[in-house]
């Protein structure tokens, strides 16, 4: 019997939606990214035993960003590793911060938080964690974020403060005539179209307000 399928899934992956779906069912990974393999059932076993939907969320994003580290610093693409490292850097950051409102220690963070990138992980969560936002601002202004003007203030905030500056780094290197920084921008930005126009769909289809859905853009 065919599987059945929908919106919610991604189609551009590098496994069949129903390889992932048969994977999961039956617990056998071994078709998966190694980067997958064990922490999907990992993400399943702290699903199982605290209930929280949203740990899924946090190993998963750390295996696939790890994997993506990997992927890019083994094609010769430095635009493509920094861009990588970048995107490391605001997902620990949300993270934390939703985690922090959702009653998270240190030791959950230090285990689901992704190494890689240009803020080390273990002065990430210290800081977040422990310190006023005048500590953070500071860290964030000695490192390669000085003038990216990133709000910590809270999770959505600090991911539309990345992606507006990640976006003036892709506009810096389209402006290039020629280089790998050129087609790696257009299909990041291509990649953030989509993005956005799955979330106006699939808000739309829930009847959410327009207002409201401009608000998580």
């Amino acid at each position: 019997m065919a599987l059945q399928t929908d919106a919610r899934y991604f189609t551009i992956g590098t496994l069949p939606i129903e390889t992932v779906i048969l994977g999961v069912q039956n617990r056998d990974f071994s078709s998966f990214p190694p980067c997958l393999g064990g922490k999907t059932g990992e993400a399943m076993d702290s699903l199982a035993a605290t209930g929280d939907p949203q740990v899924i969320d946090f190993i998963l994003d750390a295996a696939c960003l790890s994997d993506m580290l990997f992927t890019a610093e083994n094609c010769g693409c430095p635009f493509l590793s920094q861009w990588v490292k970048w995107k490391i850097d605001s997902s620990n950051l949300i993270a934390i911060l939703r985690g922090k409102r959702m009653g998270k220690v240190a030791s959950f963070f230090e285990r689901v938080l992704t190494d890689g990138g240009y803020l080390q992980k273990a002065e990430l969560i210290e800081t977040l964690l422990f310190s006023e936002h005048e500590e953070v601002k500071q860290l964030l202004g000695r490192s390669v974020y000085a003038d990216a003007n990133i709000d910590t203030s809270e999770p959505v905030a600090c991911e539309k403060s990345f992606q507006a500056w990640r976006e003036s780094m892709i506009t810096d290197a389209l402006q290039l005539v020629y280089g790998p920084q050129v087609i790696v921008g257009y299909l990041m930005r291509k990649t953030d179209e989509l993005r956005k126009a799955r979330v106006i769909v699939a808000l739309k289809g829930r009847g959410l307000p327009s207002e409201n859905i401009q608000k998580v853009l």
